[in-house]
């Protein structure tokens, strides 16, 4: 019995979006074709008639979890007061920290992106673009403070994943949230009025 277009799309649906999860907990290399596909209630065999190889799977899935991240984001600063500490409270969290397989891409991936196929690092690169982008127009901050505000919020996951169950897994939440969402953190842009030279 064939399968329709309608139970194709599904099931491809399914495996990216059990990859996309499995990535963000596991990395790009971790997840086996094989598992993916019995974790959704396929056979191994049927991966082939969904994607060309492992590689174009990889990159969907690395497609979807930036894309995923990307709207919580936007989530965020929709009709915040404070855009910029509204994201430094929601990124840098213990609920982030926590949600391995529903987090950010970039902790996640950020050590094996560059070894990933080219639809991976682009989509891993053209989110880093649109991140420090987004970061610099909350504020009006330049292009290199937002490049060191997201190396600070994603660095901060990455450290608190790592010392998790220790005191100072929150307190590296905690000093990245305060230097980026506190009003007079050390990681926001200076009031015009108060800049050097003012």
């Amino acid at each position: 019995m064939g399968h329709t277009k309608a139970q194709k799309a599904e099931n491809r649906e399914r495996i990216v979006a059990t990859t996309a999860r499995r990535i963000r907990e596991q990395g790009l290399e971790r997840p086996a074709i094989a598992e993916l596909m019995r974790e959704v209630g396929l056979t191994h065999g049927g991966f082939y008639k969904q994607f060309g190889s492992r590689d174009e799977l990889m990159g969907e899935a690395v497609e979807r979890v930036m894309a995923e991240t990307a709207a919580r984001m936007a989530d965020v600063v929709d009709g915040a007061d404070d855009p910029l500490g509204a994201i430094a409270r929601a990124y840098v969290s213990a609920q982030h920290r926590d949600d391995v397989g529903g987090g950010c891409g970039l902790p996640a991936l950020s050590a094996e992106v560059a070894h990933a196929g080219a639809r991976a690092r682009n989509a891993y690169r053209a989110q880093v673009e649109q991140y420090v982008a987004a970061l610099a127009a909350l504020d009006d901050a330049g292009r290199e403070l937002a490049m060191v505000r997201l190396s600070a919020m994603v660095g901060s996951i990455l450290i608190a994943r790592a010392l998790q169950g220790t005191p100072e897994s929150d307190a590296f939440l905690d000093a990245v949230r305060d230097a980026i969402a506190a009003p007079d953190g050390a990681l926001r842009a200076a009031a015009p009025d108060t800049a050097p030279g003012a």
